[in-house]
């Protein structure tokens, strides 16, 4: 069980616009390590019946063990892009970078472990060296503005849909029997996915947003289950958010 988390980072974001429609865009989270309580309970009960050959036996083990660890999470950055084709359509692209080869955890005993397959970090035998992971999303939002500046409108409606290829993190070892030291190639998995929403403005005082997210991979996750060769798995995920702010 892990509890009592702490740590810092540092975020720092950029924008340039060198025209009224277009922008530019930067945002680069720092890696940073945590620190973290751990605790683990464990025990071991072993019966042996009676029988012919003795009377049998009752054996209860536990122990206990608290430790210090060290969490290190990967830096990330992000550019993006967005055009403004008019007062009512915008649309925007963005690409995120992530190297996940520095996102372990360090033991109490020292020892830095992958938080990707738990591979031990510290022994070229057995680490996996992955390839960063890129993350790429086009989206768009049109506002259904009056048609006359001065207008009132007691509702506002605005659309907003989008595409996107996310990657995670995965060994790609091979099935079946692996040399010492094949570790895979550390490619990592895909997936493809699409969002709508709908956003309302009541007022000028209520904003209500939903939206709904399609998720989708095929053939991945192999280091799910670890330990156990050729897994895998296709993927379909929803999702649908709802949020509201209320300016007063």
């Amino acid at each position: 069980m892990y509890e009592n988390f702490t740590g810092r980072n540092v975020t720092l974001g950029l924008l340039w616009s060198p025209t009224d429609r277009l922008s530019f865009g930067m945002r680069y989270d720092s890696a940073f390590t945590g620190n973290v309580d751990y605790h683990r309970t464990s025990s071991n009960i072993q019966l042996d019946l009676p029988s012919s050959l003795g009377s049998g036996y009752l054996d209860v083990q536990g122990g206990v063990r608290d430790e210090k660890r060290h969490v290190r999470f990967p830096d990330s950055l992000a550019l993006g892009t967005a055009y403004r084709f008019s007062d009512r359509f915008t649309m925007s692209l963005d690409v995120t970078r992530t190297d996940w080869n520095d996102f372990y955890l360090v033991t109490g005993e020292g020892q830095r472990r992958s938080l990707v397959d738990d591979s031990n970090l510290d022994n070229p035998w057995t680490r996996t060296h992955f390839e960063p992971t890129t993350t790429v999303r086009l989206g768009s939002e049109y506002v259904f503005l009056p048609k006359e500046p001065e207008e009132q409108l007691a509702r506002l409606w605005t659309v907003r849909g989008g595409l996107f290829f996310d990657q995670e993190p995965a060994t790609a070892k091979s099935d079946g029997f692996q040399w010492p030291g094949d570790n895979g190639s550390g490619k990592p998995d895909n997936f493809y996915g699409f969002s709508l929403g709908l956003g309302l403005l009541l007022g000028q005082r209520i904003n209500i947003d939903a939206a709904y997210q399609l998720r989708a991979g095929f053939g991945v996750n192999h280091d799910f289950i670890r330990g156990l060769s050729g897994f895998k798995e296709d993927v379909v995920q929803h999702r649908f958010l709802l949020s509201t702010v209320i300016y007063l």
